[in-house]
């Protein structure tokens, strides 16, 4: 290949390769401050935390796990819970849990990305998740909480938080191989950080047994995490209707904003002559009336204002054209 054709390859591909770009730092856990001695010492991998640093109300420590080839005591694939080869290099993270009818214990892990999430975009998350060997029973509904700053907090987060997403399908029962969890996160905030965990305070009905024989029989489970990625898959589409009837017959009778909606604020409509019809924030769905009086037909025009998480200089309000047919 030539000098010429690189440059040229370069510059069709360019944008391609900075979309495929990994935004959770050290997602693989290779790197790390300093080696851990054992393996409640996770604030030695890089840029990965422990939200829940000073414990809880309840007065136990919950403390997220990491193991590393360099450890002697967090060592893989020797792991404290038995066997486990990390995904992809020498290292990963663990969280444990556990529950009964008086006590439910959680551990999260909290990830950094190299730089904010784009309101109004689309990514892509993917990790790998192991079933530690101990254990009779496994779970699902794996949680993911965005946040726009670091959390620190002093109880569990299933207390304080509602995740965006949770994994209500895949099983993790595998304790040899990896399995993967995938899902599409449309950003409605400029995030900074990602909490993985159970969000559920009793999670019994998300347990799966797995190894009558386990040595560990009761209802807890611990997974290994590996391999962790974040990447922008495009721009959120927003397919607003141009034509609504409300004449009452149940079919097309409002103007709504549904898909997408927790972009927006506010909603203001205006008719030809710009003077001001209607304002939506609760819900925003017009019914065609203005101050409990039913509108003409005609041409309306709509100006979305982007809830406050959402403005930036690429993203200010949107704005549209909607015909009123009665």
């Amino acid at each position: 290949m030539n000098y010429t054709l690189k440059i040229v390859f370069f510059l069709l591909f360019a944008p391609l390769l900075k979309a495929q770009e990994n935004l959770i730092l050290n997602g693989d856990f290779e790197e790390y401050w300093e080696c851990p001695d054992y393996a409640e010492q996770i604030e030695r991998c890089k840029y990965v935390y422990n939200p829940l640093p000073y414990g809880n109300l309840s007065g136990f420590n919950s403390s997220s796990d990491y193991m590393n080839s360099c450890s002697a005591f967090a060592n893989v694939p020797n792991t404290f819970n038995g066997y486990q080869h990390a995904f992809h290099g020498n290292g990963f993270i663990g969280i444990f849990n556990m529950d009964n009818p008086n006590f439910h214990y959680r551990e999260y892990v909290q990830l950094e990305f190299s730089e904010e999430l784009e309101c109004g975009s689309i990514y892509t998350f993917s990790g790998y998740f192991n079933l530690a060997n101990p254990y009779r029973y496994s779970t699902k509904n794996i949680g993911f909480f965005f946040s726009k700053e670091e959390v620190e907090e002093q109880d569990y987060l299933y207390n304080l938080y509602t995740p965006q997403y949770v994994d209500r399908f895949t099983e993790i029962t595998d304790t040899a191989n990896w399995t993967k969890i995938s899902f599409d996160f449309a950003a409605d905030k400029n995030y900074r950080f990602v909490n993985i965990g159970h969000y559920e305070k009793d999670s019994t009905d998300s347990y799966i047994e797995i190894d009558q024989n386990a040595i560990v029989q009761s209802f807890a489970t611990y997974l290994n995490i590996d391999s962790v990625s974040l990447v922008k898959k495009g721009t959120i589409t927003l397919n607003i209707p141009n034509v609504f009837t409300p004449n009452g017959d149940g079919v097309n009778d409002v103007f709504i904003i549904d898909e997408n909606k927790n972009l927006f604020q506010e909603m203001l409509i205006f008719n030809r002559w710009g003077n001001q019809v209607a304002k939506l924030s609760d819900s925003l769905v017009w019914d065609g009336n203005s101050n409990n009086e039913r509108v003409s037909d005609g041409i309306y025009f709509y100006i979305l204002t982007p809830n406050e998480g959402c403005k930036s200089k690429k993203n200010t309000n949107y704005q549209g054209m909607i015909h009123l047919i009665r």
